[in-house]
């Protein structure tokens, strides 16, 4: 009854046996076969998380981070037998690898790395199953060894396979906790919360890492477990639809936001295993992104002063082509599309580079360059334009890579320069002309005096009154170029006086144009303004004018003589202040002037006449200028000249009438104080002749005793001549502050042939009651004594 019981049990023995020994090899495969399967994938998902960090790190090169990549490849998370990790791109193309051998057959597991959710590779691991396989045949060899303790070998096995998964997956957790524990980004893991249609309507934070911390500045103690409405106290979740489509396609992306709860920009990378759950990944970018708003703040400072800028700038590249312009441009008459074109097509209107151009030498020096150039115009008028060229430079290589054109019209500016050009020539002679004036006067006031004292004898034969009337002429025409001297002194201050222009004009058009074949045709308006000037200097004016028009056409012609009230403004080309002027123009249909010598005409000692002394235009210069006006010509040759002058309007005052001149006698005591002996001579002759008694002095010092010695002995002086510059001692400005002290009513009468004081001009307000110039005749000193003695 044993036996079959015995068969039985052998039968089933061997059957268990033989179960064992296919079963054992076979499950031990399978069994190791699943955990290296396990593991592979575990290391495979690891190692493409870790992967994505440097693809992500640099989206668009990060197939050239070999370095990198080859050094991750080669420490692997869990290190077994050889396996190969490698890299491959979406054609195949293996982009990096460890250099590890692996035994066929092998095992192979791969996972997809993402870029805003496209996929750019896949991480791969390649592990051989040799090991395993000898692993197994040894098991199938020692398997009969081993039936009797069948379950134990098993149980063995199968616990060690687990133990060894297990032990894999704690220490893959470890790494990947380590990880995410000092990554220096900030990780947060989040769980989706669905409504009950299965729409995403919030979401909870599961997890997040130290470095999130730092980055929000929100604990973590207080948002973990929380929906995200409630940790970052809005309305509605932020970013939800993003994530939820990341969670529900699997497909990770990256963006950069701002995020108002922290008020802080970050760039947030967006992945997910899970539909119902996603983790974020994110660097805070406020430093960058507030950098690079100030940075277009400033762009938009630095446009805007560019802009402003009243003067044009052109940015030019180093072909010369135009890369940009200011609005400014556009008063200079470029309205024309300029940008990309050559700047001497467009400011210049050439086909080739100018010859002398400060961009081109910058381009070639490196260096700041400048220039000043003249442009001719359509109209053919010209202007002066300055350019500074200011080279821009590359910082690495130190080449210039562009050059800013800064231009600046100076036509204005380079002509009032000439005008004080001209002016700083005249005032270079004042102090010569003056003391050669003040010499002459005194020679022509001792020879027209005694001139004029000759002719009142009567016993004088009528040829010699005729010899005396042409000597006295000459002396007349003697003192109309000294007075062309003191136009250039400082001392050739105008005495001014209420005038009628229009009197003034016919009376010079008639002694100047006398016996010549020209005549004068006057457009003048009855209500023209009067002006306040000295008759005499002005008169000199409108003469020299006469007289070259009337040399211009030495044929014969018609001056045209106009006047007329004008208001002047801000107007360029005219360095007057605004007011009420009385303009003046001389046109003539004469020879003209060449436009070389337009700029010369007003230089002193410049002409074009064989016979012209350079002095006439010079002095008309001058006198309007010291008369606060301005005098232009404009010519062209073969058609004419016209000279416009303009002097300021009085805004009311009425011209004096002429009185008739009758020599006028007197009689009273009269000071005379004068350095020059001659001229003491011959006034004696004169105030003797007129019926005064006279008494003299040669300096200011000797003057103020005669007179307190006269006014203590009850005879004092009915007037005093008081010559205005005394060489070495008191002259007669001081002098009269010393005998206005003596006796307040005292009548002082300055007398000058030369002066750089305003006194002759305004002598009342120095306390003279009269002025006479030298040199002078006996007519005009009985006028004056009269005036001031009665």
């Amino acid at each position: 009854m044993r036996l079959p019981h015995s068969i039985k049990a052998t039968t089933l023995a061997m059957v268990i046996a033989i179960l064992a020994a296919i079963t054992l090899p076979l499950g031990f495969f399978f069994l190791g076969f699943q955990k290296l399967s396990i593991i592979l994938n575990i290391e495979t998902e690891t190692n493409a998380f870790l992967a994505s960090r440097i693809i992500n790190a640099n989206p668009d090169y990060w197939i050239y981070e070999y370095a990198r990549l080859q050094e991750f490849l080669s420490h692997p998370l869990i290190k077994t037998t050889s396996e190969i990790r490698r890299i491959v791109d979406p054609s195949g193309r293996t982009v990096a690898q460890n250099q590890e051998l692996v035994s066929f057959p092998f095992m192979t597991r791969s996972h997809n790395l993402y870029d805003s959710g496209k996929v750019v590779a896949r991480m791969e691991i390649v592990r051989s199953l040799r090991p395993l396989i000898e692993e197994t045949i040894l098991v199938a060899i020692f398997g009969g060894l081993l039936i009797a303790a069948i379950y134990f070998p098993l149980k063995k096995f199968g616990l060690d396979a687990h133990e060894a998964a297990e032990k894999a997956l704690r220490e893959s957790e470890a790494r990947f906790r380590s990880l995410f524990e000092h990554m220096t980004e900030g990780v947060a893991l989040h769980e989706l919360i669905f409504d009950d249609q299965g729409k995403e309507v919030d979401y909870r934070i599961v997890s997040v890492n130290p470095t999130f911390e730092k980055q929000t500045g929100i604990s973590p103690d207080r948002i973990l477990g929380q929906l995200a409405t409630q940790a970052y106290e809005t309305d509605t979740p932020p970013y939800l639809e993003t994530y939820a489509q990341v969670a529900q396609s699997g497909q990770p992306c990256t963006f950069e936001a701002f995020f108002p709860p922290i008020q802080r920009y970050f760039h947030i990378s967006v992945s997910s295993s899970r539909p119902d759950q996603f983790f974020t990944v994110f660097e805070d970018i406020t430093a960058r992104k507030r950098l690079e708003e100030a940075l277009r703040d400033n762009e938009q400072f630095l446009t805007d002063v560019f802009n402003s800028i009243q003067d044009g700038l052109s940015v030019l590249d180093p072909n010369l082509n135009i890369i940009r312009v200011n609005p400014a441009m556009e008063k200079f008459g470029y309205t024309q599309p300029v940008l990309g074109r050559k700047c001497y097509e467009v400011y210049h209107r050439r086909n080739a580079p100018c010859d002398v151009c400060p961009v081109q030498q910058t381009l070639l020096t490196g260096q700041a360059s400048r220039d000043t150039v003249t442009e001719y115009l359509p109209d053919g008028s010209a202007r002066s334009m300055e350019i500074y060229a200011f080279p821009l430079k590359d910082r690495t290589s130190g080449q210039v890579r562009a050059v800013i054109e800064y231009v600046r019209e100076v036509t204005e500016r380079l002509r009032a320069e000439e005008e004080r050009l001209k002016y700083s020539k005249i005032e270079s002679l004042s102090t010569l002309a003056g003391g050669i004036a003040h010499d002459f006067n005194n020679i022509l006031t001792a020879i027209l005096g005694n001139i004029g004292l000759a002719m009142l004898n009567g016993q004088i034969k009528p040829g010699s009154r005729e010899r005396l009337a042409q000597a006295e002429q000459a002396c007349l025409r003697a003192q109309t170029l000294s007075q062309q001297l003191l136009t250039f002194s400082k001392g050739g201050a105008p005495i001014k006086k209420i005038t009628s222009i229009p009197k003034l004009l016919k009376e010079s058009a008639g002694l100047t144009l006398s016996g010549s074949q020209a005549r004068c045709e006057f457009l003048i308006p009855e209500a023209l303004w009067p002006v306040e000037a000295d008759e005499g200097q002005i008169s000199q004016v409108f003469n020299n004018l006469l007289i070259n028009a009337d040399q211009a056409m030495p044929e014969g012609g018609i001056i045209q003589i106009g006047a007329e009230n004008i208001f002047v403004g801000e107007q360029p080309g005219l360095p007057l202040t605004s007011g009420d002027y009385v303009k003046i123009t001389f046109t003539d249909k004469g020879v003209g002037i060449s436009a070389q010598y337009l700029d010369k005409i007003f230089d002193p000692y410049f002409s074009t006449k064989q016979k012209g002394s350079g002095l006439g235009l010079a002095t008309a210069y001058s006198i309007i200028k010291n008369h606060a006006g301005f005098i232009k010509v404009e010519s062209q040759t073969g058609v004419g000249t016209t000279f416009t002058v303009y002097l300021p309007a009085l805004e009311s005052g009425a011209v004096p009438e002429e009185q008739e001149a009758e020599p006028a006698g007197g009689q009273g005591l009269i000071l005379v104080m004068d350095d020059e002996e001659m001229i003491r001579v011959v006034l004696r002759g004169m105030l003797d002749h007129v019926g005064y008694e006279v008494d003299f002095a040669s300096d200011g010092t000797e003057a103020v005793e005669k007179f307190a010695q006269a006014r203590e002995a009850g005879r004092p002086f009915a007037a005093v001549i008081l010559d205005l510059t005394i060489p070495g001692g008191m002259g007669g400005k001081e002098t009269l502050r010393q005998l206005l002290k003596i006796d307040p009513q005292v009548k002082g009468i300055v007398s000058s042939g030369y002066s750089d004081d305003p006194i002759m001009a305004d002598f009342q307000k120095y306390g003279f009651c009269d002025v006479i110039t030298k040199p002078y005749r006996i007519m005009e000193l009985s006028k004056v004594l009269k005036r001031a003695v009665g």
